[in-house]
């Protein structure tokens, strides 16, 4: 394992050189520890294509340390931390090396008390993975999908949005996950 993974304010590195299924294994029942069993997770990813194989690998470590998991799929980082409070979630955790290169990937973590970066949290996570001083997990958490939360967002925008002319909207999503809510979004 190595350290310089954890970052200021998120945990990133090279998919298969620094991070992979294992070392993000370990950071779910890392989390799983750090907040507590029997707390609930909302999980999301990023479009990378690391990323499917490293959430499922995260949420099987936060499962078996006791947390439960609702996997939000694919969007972006603001949303899961949007839907982590609107659905008074314990804590969220974003799949993403956000503007790092493809080949890059990491973690970026929420809990009710504020986010996990150096200082609030960041060195405590890192030791629990390092030396593996895992919680037991009284009990297997759970997972379940949750569909809506793309649809949910978007309804609560355009609720307290009301733009009373036509506007000409151009967007570069570069190929990122916005490209799911934004196009439609605008158009409604």
């Amino acid at each position: 394992m190595m350290e310089h993974i954890f970052r200021a304010y998120d945990i990133r590195g090279v998919y298969g050189v620094d991070i992979d299924e294992n070392v993000a294994f370990k950071i779910g029942r890392a989390i799983a520890t750090y907040i507590g069993d029997g707390r609930e997770v909302l999980v999301g990813r990023d479009v990378r294509l690391s990323g499917r194989a490293l959430k499922d690998s995260m949420v099987k470590g936060l499962i078996q340390g006791g947390c439960n998991v609702e996997d939000a799929g694919i969007l972006t980082t603001p949303i899961l931390y949007f839907s982590a409070v609107h659905y008074k979630k314990d804590a969220g955790v974003m799949v993403t090396a956000s503007h790092n290169p493809p080949d890059w990937n990491g973690f970026k973590i929420w809990t009710d008390e504020g986010f996990i970066c150096k200082g609030k949290g960041m060195e405590k996570l890192r030791d629990i993975v390092i030396h593996e001083k895992f919680g037991a997990g009284r009990v297997k958490g759970r997972v379940k999908e949750n569909p809506n939360i793309i649809p949910e967002y978007k309804r609560y925008v355009l609720e307290r949005i009301n733009i009373k002319s036509n506007l000409n909207i151009a967007l570069d999503p570069g190929n990122g996950s916005c490209s799911l809510l934004i196009p439609d979004l605008f158009e409604e």
